[in-house]
């Protein structure tokens, strides 16, 4: 399994209207083929620590597939209003999973 995790650090003021955003314009991505699975994960604080976005695919291939998809334009056409809503440039990271534990009872 490939994994793309994409950290994104969002000026404070800007953390929730992003976090909205980016949830609503993910929907359907689970029919692009080669999906894996997806986590978005909300920093208790924006100021410090940026979001982190994680996304599952079954190879690089499926990954690029979907960097080309009407998917992948249509859920980032409207993220040029949050220009400056991002402090630094987005950092993105490639990994091959290596051990994979479910999260099971969480409290």
């Amino acid at each position: 399994m490939f994994i793309v995790i994409n950290r994104l650090s969002v000026k404070p003021e800007f953390a929730d209207a992003v976090a909205a955003a980016f949830l609503e314009n993910y929907g359907g991505i689970d029919a692009v083929p080669g999906f894996c699975g997806f986590r978005f994960l909300h920093p208790e604080d924006p100021a410090t620590t940026p979001f982190v976005v994680e996304t599952a695919w079954q190879s690089p291939e499926a990954f690029e597939g979907w960097k080309q998809s009407p998917h992948f334009r249509a859920s980032h056409a409207g993220m040029g209003q949050f220009r400056d809503a991002f402090y630094a440039p987005p950092q993105m990271q490639t990994y091959r999973l290596a051990a994979d534990i479910p999260l099971t009872n969480a409290h």
